[in-house]
């Protein structure tokens, strides 16, 4: 195939999100990790910046990219969707990919895409993560098609994860609230193993709130489906006379409260009064 020939497999055969819409969603990491593992997952062989939001991801994403690529570093820039040509998409050091490049790739891979059924996106991440260890990146800039916990470029591990500002979008596919767009959103962010892992914060423990966490970590914390909290009248039918929900309200509000009254360097605080208390004890 020719450069003409293989845009047109692409855009034709692998669903895409921009020409068939939310159709060609397909959430989930097996299809793209199975793939990965079979061109030996590049994605490992450099170190990575996951960019993730409803309005500015693509900007910061090219800022960023910017930010490195000054400062010395080899630096590859994944984004979507593209504006003329499908290679502004992938870029190392400020260059489009190579047509030749895409054509290589696609046509060496055709027959695992097919049978592994991969969306447009999932291939266009996989072909990235390709070319940017080929290109001996050092660090690459990963956008995020479409929220991010079950978003096809999730198969990494980034270094740093940047969430851009929140706002209801798809919300067929990631939720009908902030909270559960926010923790779709969310779920690029990776904790790191070992004697001095775990969570990286972006804010002082004092403005962090147990509700913050538990929301990012869980979801939605309202504790039933509820037309009192949904608005949703036609999913109860006795919503209209119903006392109950004024209970569940009230537990709701409760809940809430309680949780966002709490901050993490309370929490913080309280962990090393109990250990040091114990300690004494101890002694």
């Amino acid at each position: 195939m020719n450069y003409t020939q293989t845009l047109e497999f692409l855009f034709q055969s692998l669903p895409a999100f921009e020409t068939k819409g939310a159709t060609a969603y397909k959430p989930g990491l097996e299809r793209i990790t199975a793939f990965c593992r079979h061109i030996g997952n590049p994605q490992r062989n450099f170190f990575t910046i996951h960019v993730a939001g409803t309005n500015g991801k693509g900007s910061v994403s090219h800022i960023i990219a910017s930010v490195l690529q000054q400062a010395g570093y080899r630096t590859g820039l994944f984004t979507s969707p593209h504006l003329q040509d499908f290679r502004e998409r992938i870029r190392v050091d400020g260059e489009m990919i190579p047509k030749q490049k895409v054509v290589n790739f696609v046509d060496k891979h055709h027959d695992k895409m097919v049978e592994l059924e991969l969306s447009f996106f999932e291939m266009t991440a996989a072909l990235a993560f390709d070319y940017f260890a080929q290109s001996d990146v050092e660090v690459a800039v990963i956008e995020t098609g479409l929220g991010g916990r079950l978003d096809a470029t999730n198969i990494i591990v980034p270094v740093v994860s940047v969430i851009t500002n929140i706002g209801l979008e798809h919300t067929a596919l990631l939720g009908d609230t902030l909270q559960k767009i926010a923790a779709e959103k969310a779920g690029i962010i990776k904790s790191i193993r070992g004697a001095q892992g775990g969570y990286m914060l972006d804010k002082d423990p004092k403005d962090i709130s147990a509700g913050d966490i538990l929301r990012t970590l869980e979801g939605d914390l309202t504790p039933i489906d509820c037309a009192a909290f949904t608005g949703d009248t036609s999913t109860c039918s006795g919503t209209k006379f119903c006392v109950t929900k004024t209970v569940w309200q009230r537990i709701n509000d409760s809940v809430q409260q309680a949780v966002d009254s709490i901050t993490l360097q309370e929490l913080m605080e309280e962990s090393i009064e109990i250990h040091t208390k114990y300690d004494q004890e101890e002694r």
